[in-house]
C-alpha cells in the first residue's frame, strides 16, 4: 500500500507538480494583483494594499489550482509515454481549459461574483493556463533534447 514512499520515480513527479503548483500560483497572484491595481486606478476607485494582495491571494489560490489540474492531467495523459510523444499544443489546449473552468466553477457555485466578472476571470486564467501548460511541455522537451546532447558529446580529457 505504501511502495510508492520509496518509489523515487514517485517523489520526482511530485516534486515537479510541486513546483508547477508555485508556478502557477506566483504567476496568478503577480497577474492577478497587477491587473486588479490597474483595474481599480483606471476606474478611480481607491487603491488600498489590503484590497491589492486579498485580490492577488485569490489569483494566486486560482493559478496554483488550475497549474496543479495542469499538472495531473498531464501526468495522467502521458503515464506511459514517451516525453517526445508528448504535444505542447494538446498540453496547451488542456491547461487553458482547466485554466479557464477553475475560477468559473469555484465563482458560478459560490454565487457572489457576476456572470460578467466571470468572462474575464475565464479568460485571463485560460491565456495563463495556455501559455504555462503548452510552456511546460516545450520546456521539458527542451531539456530532455539538451541533457541527451550533452550526454552524447566527447569528454574533453587530456586537458583539451
Amino acid at each position: 500500500m505504501l511502495e510508492h514512499l520509496v518509489d523515487e520515480e514517485w517523489w520526482k513527479k511530485l516534486r515537479g507538480l510541486n513546483v508547477l503548483t508555485a508556478i502557477g500560483g506566483l504567476a496568478g497572484g503577480l497577474l492577478g494583483g497587477a491587473w486588479f491595481g490597474v483595474r481599480v486606478l483606471l476606474v478611480g476607485g481607491a487603491l488600498s494594499p489590503a484590497s491589492v494582495l486579498t485580490a492577488a491571494a485569490i489569483y494566486a489560490a486560482f493559478g496554483a489550482l488550475a497549474t496543479a489540474g495542469v499538472g495531473v492531467l498531464l501526468a495522467t495523459v502521458g503515464a506511459g509515454r514517451k516525453l517526445s510523444d508528448l504535444s505542447a499544443a494538446k498540453a496547451g489546449l488542456f491547461g487553458a481549459v482547466l485554466a479557464a473552468a477553475a475560477p468559473l466553477i469555484f465563482m458560478a457555485v459560490s454565487g457572489a461574483v457576476p456572470s460578467s466578472v466571470l468572462a474575464g476571470v475565464a479568460l485571463r486564467f485560460g491565456v495563463l493556463g495556455g501559455v504555462l501548460g503548452g510552456g511546460v511541455v516545450a520546456v521539458a522537451k527542451r531539456a530532455e533534447a539538451n541533457e541527451l546532447a550533452s550526454s552524447q558529446s566527447p569528454l574533453l580529457t587530456d586537458g583539451e
